[in-house]
């Protein structure tokens, strides 16, 4: 991300993708940790998480509400240790996402099998300053529900033949690795 060209406004951007996230943090203590200093400034959360082991994948996307808010986001974590995570050595790292703005990251998500997994592992939209009262900048908003049944249909069979490639996969593995 080169915030020189954000504040120089030839960057409109405003979608992230977070990296290096300890495989340990959970949806709430991220968050959290998205909450200081950015609550109301995004607008859409993602946290990856593996639903075998209900642990992160290392990954998350947000949507700020403007350029300026990626900018402070930027300066206040981007190259940071991990607070509450002493034994990692991993640092925040920040790029753009592929897909851009809350309305794609919606109708991406909107028909995802991931949308039926426990809510902690689903994408979340969030309530920003300049939304109407009464709604409270940064508690979660609902989700628009799906408008493509077939497309949710697809995914959830997509999710089904993946799960079970990954363990395969898997069993495949720890079968040769025992000769």
């Amino acid at each position: 991300i080169d915030i020189a060209k954000i504040e120089r406004f030839e960057e409109f951007r405003t979608t992230v993708m977070i990296r290096n996230i300890p495989n340990e943090m959970d949806f709430a203590t991220f968050k959290n940790w998205m909450d200081n200093g950015s609550r109301g400034q995004f607008d859409f959360l993602y946290n990856r998480i593996d639903y075998s082991t209900g642990r992160g994948v290392g990954y998350a996307f947000v949507n700020f509400v403007d350029p300026d808010a990626v900018v402070n986001f930027f300066r206040r974590v981007n190259g940071r240790s991990w607070p509450g995570f002493p034994t990692s050595r991993k640092e925040v790292a920040l790029a753009f996402a592929t897909q851009q703005g809350v309305e794609v990251l919606v109708e991406h998500f909107r028909n995802s099998s991931v949308r039926l997994e426990h809510p902690d592992y689903r994408p979340k939209l969030f309530y920003v300053h300049g939304d109407p009262y009464p709604a409270v900048p940064g508690e979660e908003k609902d989700f628009p529900p799906p408008n493509n049944y077939s497309k949710l249909q697809r995914s959830i069979e997509n999710a089904r033949v993946i799960g079970k490639l990954i363990r395969l996969r898997s069993s495949t593995a720890s079968r040769s690795a025992s000769f």
